[in-house]
This record gives structure tokens, C-alpha cells and sequence, in this order.
């Protein structure tokens, strides 16, 4: 005993289904637009990243004969520091990093000679200015001995002024 189908039935059903099919569809373009925009973003996130590598290198070149033909250890390590700073790239960092760890040592014996040189500058400077010091009180003590001979002088010529010519004749 088949019932027969309701023209209405079947109309809403097909109906229903062509929805759905109009749904899905729609679902289906957005998530294949989507997967799409997604895909485009890592792309040009690969291009922008190999782009600031090449640039990178680029500075690199041209900056790092700076530091290689620098015969000053003090200006070679402030380059080095300074590229430690600003590289944008953990790789080419960690490159300046192993550069600095390099010349370390001899940055460091650079530091303690710069230290005994400076000491020993300061050791000058402390004598010279103590001998500028003793030089002024012993100009001080010349002009007082001068002064001092001076007055003997005269006192000499006085006497000498005062014993008559006559009385030196006797001592001959």
C-alpha cells in the first residue's frame, strides 16, 4: 500500500536540498578563499623575510671591511657591538656574537694597556705638576738667596769703601 507522494512534498524537498547545495557551495568558496588568503599572507611573508636577509647581506658586505681593515681593536669592538645591536637576523647575530668572542682577548689586553698607560699618563702629570710646584718654591728661595747675596754684596762694598787705601799697603 503505497501512499502516493504529495506534489507539495517532493517540491519543498527539492527545495531543501538545492538550499543546502547553495550553502555548502558558499561555505566551500569561503574556505578555499580563505585557505587561499592565508597561503598569499605566508608567501609574502617568505618574499618580505628573503628580501630583509638579502638586504641584510647587503649592508653586511659593505660594512664588514669596516671592521676587518680596522687595525684599533677599540673601534673594531664598537662596530661589533653595534652590528650585534641592530641586526635584525638571529643567524647574522649570532655571527657578530662568535666575530666578538674572537677578538675578545685582544680587546681585553687592549683595555689593561690602555689602563697602565693612563695610569702612568696620571703618574707623569702628578709629577710634573708637584715639580712645577717645587720649581715655584724653589724660585721663591733663589729670589730670597739672591736678595740675601745682594744685601751681602753691599755690605761688602760698603766695607770695602770703608778700610782706607793706605791700611792695605801695610798687608803688603
Amino acid at each position: 500500500m503505497n501512499q502516493p507522494e504529495d506534489p507539495n512534498a517532493i517540491e519543498n524537498s527539492k527545495l531543501q536540498l538545492e538550499k543546502w547545495r547553495i550553502i555548502m557551495d558558499t561555505l566551500k568558496w569561503l574556505l578555499v578563499s580563505f585557505v587561499l588568503a592565508i597561503v598569499a599572507l605566508v608567501i609574502e611573508s617568505r618574499f618580505k623575510d628573503r628580501n630583509t636577509g638579502l638586504q641584510e647581506m647587503e649592508i653586511y658586505d659593505k660594512y664588514v671591511h669596516l671592521i676587518l681593515d680596522h687595525n684599533e681593536v677599540q673601534k673594531q669592538w664598537n662596530l661589533t657591538r653595534y652590528f650585534i645591536a641592530v641586526t635584525p637576523t638571529d643567524r647574522l647575530r649570532d655571527r657578530w656574537i662568535e666575530y666578538q668572542k674572537v677578538i675578545e682577548p685582544e680587546y681585553e689586553a687592549y683595555k689593561a694597556l690602555l689602563a697602565e698607560l693612563e695610569s702612568k699618563e696620571e703618574k707623569i702629570s702628578e709629577i710634573n705638576l708637584s715639580d712645577t710646584i717645587r720649581n715655584n718654591a724653589l724660585k721663591k728661595e733663589v729670589k730670597i738667596i739672591d736678595k740675601e747675596i745682594e744685601t751681602i754684596q753691599y755690605k761688602m762694598e760698603k766695607i770695602n769703601k770703608r778700610i782706607p787705601s793706605n791700611k792695605t799697603s801695610l798687608l803688603i
